[in-house]
């Protein structure tokens, strides 16, 4: 499988698993927290190593690209996914059992907030970043693989 298709693909499975970590965190506080860290660890693994992949494949490629339009692109989407990355990480860690059980309101509120601003990043990422790679004849940068 190309490795677009690979990231698009992805992309479907990180924002069905957002999904269900949204309808558990609408709800009322989980009696058993289980469900709702499985959930948060699932999307967690996944997003990062999708993001891992796009920093190593993807933005590497469209920065050395001869095309300018392709390099600023690829250097605001970079940056952009660096400081996701990094919000996504710290909002990890802040949001412990301790601290969502003694704020369930303020966690459903940055969950939401997290996975609303996830969603705006894949759609940038499906529409501008995967369309310019593919490019219209879907060879713009080449093929694209990972080992």
């Amino acid at each position: 499988m190309d490795s677009i298709e690979t990231l698009r693909s992805e992309h479907v499975g990180i924002g069905l698993m957002a999904n269900s970590l949204a309808t558990l965190a609408k709800g009322p506080i989980p009696s058993d927290c289980l469900e709702l860290f499985r959930a948060r660890g699932d999307l967690r693994r996944a997003l990062l190593s999708h993001l891992s992949r796009e920093d190593w494949v993807v933005y590497p490629r469209m920065l050395a690209s001869n095309r300018p339009e392709v390099r600023a692109l690829a250097t605001r989407l970079a940056a952009g996914a660096a400081a996701f990355t990094s919000a996504f990480q710290a909002y990890s860690r802040r949001w412990t059992t301790p601290s969502i059980t003694a704020d369930w309101e303020g966690f459903r509120d940055e969950t939401l907030a997290m996975l609303a601003a996830l969603k705006r990043r894949i759609s940038c990422e499906d529409d501008e970043l995967y369309a310019l790679v593919e490019g219209p004849d879907g060879n713009t940068l080449g093929k694209l693989h990972f080992a």
